[in-house]
């Protein structure tokens, strides 16, 4: 998908009643980017996917948020297998009521309005006219697997992407300059507003966007009722200088050793182990909670690592 502005005062609840939902009970863990990583592996090699951290950008978004927003509590599983993996414990919760539902389709409502299937040039003036029309379905899901380093602590992340704000490269062995990360909120219509934004929204998109190296957020301001008041687009690298409700290199640093402390006291043996922060604490708890198997972990991961346990070796990975 590729982004073209949509329509100043859209109504975002439009097409509410038609909407094509996922389920979010269904706990898929990490099993999609564990997959997919076995079939890169097989294709290159392992030598840029044998890293410290295997996880979602979501969990590694909440880390690097919590210097700065201490009032959200969260945990995770860590399973060590050959590298140590990270898995979000906490299952997406399903809202509650129908204005919860309906707010969380306003989000889904703008990137429908904000994208087309092609550049503007490709597409018809019909496809971009009616984008109003397109039933909203958040069953697809675009997947940006990336590596990426942190002082000495290597990852490999998976985060869903967007759209991309014009053509590719072709080859595209980099697209990630081209991305970009839509999202709405309540519009700001105080200074108390502003700083809460800044604090609680900003700060998470900021963290989202770094972590994939994503270049370019769009942020949809609308009414309390879901119509589209404004936009406005932020500059990924910009964002820290421009606030000052929280400094991205804190919060860099605390994830940093939070990494360290992991690789550190999570042992290279069988079990699972949770991390937990509570709410407004100035420590995290790190314990086992099985002492036996791999948990989470996909069994084809587990049977393809362990069927190329020689080559890790003879590379000096294992």
């Amino acid at each position: 998908m590729y982004y073209y502005p949509p329509v100043v005062g859209s109504n975002l609840s439009n097409g509410f009643e038609k909407r094509i939902e996922r389920d979010e009970r269904i706990n898929e863990h990490l099993d999609g980017l564990l997959l997919s990583l076995c079939e890169y592996e097989r294709q290159n090699g392992f030598q840029r996917s044998f890293v410290d951290f295997l996880t979602w950008r979501g969990i590694l978004t909440r880390f690097l948020c919590t210097p700065f927003d201490r009032r959200t509590a969260w945990a995770v599983n860590i399973v060590r297998f050959q590298v140590s993996k990270i898995y979000y414990n906490l299952e997406a919760i399903p809202p509650s009521s129908e204005q919860e539902a309906l707010m969380r389709f306003w989000g889904y409502k703008f990137e429908t309005l904000s994208t087309l299937p092609d550049t503007w040039d490709n597409c018809s003036r019909y496809q971009i006219e009616h984008r109003n029309d397109i039933i909203v379905n958040n069953h697809v899901q675009y997947c940006s697997v990336v590596r990426t380093s942190l002082d000495k602590t290597t990852l490999v992340m998976g985060g869903e992407v967007d759209c991309a704000w014009d053509a590719k490269p072709d080859p595209p062995e980099n697209p990630v300059p081209n991305y970009v990360e839509l999202k709405t909120t309540r519009s700001l219509t105080s200074h108390s507003a502003r700083r809460t934004f800044e604090l609680h929204k900003l700060l998470k998109f900021w963290s989202q966007s770094f972590l994939l190296g994503i270049p370019r957020i769009i942020v949809g301001f609308r009414t309390d009722d879901g119509y589209l008041e404004s936009i406005e687009e932020y500059k990924t690298q910009s964002i820290p200088s421009k606030t000052s409700a929280f400094n991205g290199n804190i919060a860099l640093a605390w994830m940093s050793q939070l990494l360290s402390f992991l690789k550190q006291n999570v042992p290279d043996q069988e079990g699972v182990w949770r991390l937990c922060y509570t709410q407004n604490a100035d420590t995290v708890r790190l314990y086992r909670i099985e002492s036996k198997g791999y948990g989470f972990l996909h069994p084809r991961f587990i049977s393809w690592r362990k069927s190329n346990i020689q080559i890790l070796k003879d590379l000096s990975l294992y």
